[in-house]
């Protein structure tokens, strides 16, 4: 009787969150994210809108810690507004 491999688990996807903040301390927002989640999160992109005082960052994570994240982030930003979670760009096109 052959024996067949056990399937691979598939790799972690990648995935991009959107969050806006309303501040113009981006740099506070930037400490606060990363005291909240650690190395479990990449900042890849952060526009300051200093006419609308806020803070716009795109987040990459997993997308099984997506759930983790936005509980750190509800729980030390709670003004924090979460946009589209969508396959992380750099996903794409490896």
């Amino acid at each position: 009787m052959a024996r067949h491999a056990a399937p691979q688990a598939p790799l972690a996807e990648s995935v991009q969150l959107t969050l806006r903040v309303e501040t113009r301390d981006a740099l506070g927002v930037r400490r606060a994210l990363h005291a909240a989640l650690g190395d479990s999160v990449d900042i890849y992109v952060m526009k300051v809108d200093h006419a609308r005082a806020c803070v716009t960052l795109s987040l990459r994570t997993t997308r099984s810690g997506v759930d983790s994240l936005m509980h750190a982030i509800m729980r030390d930003l709670p003004g924090a507004e979460f946009g589209r979670v969508q396959p992380s760009i750099s996903a794409a096109t490896h």
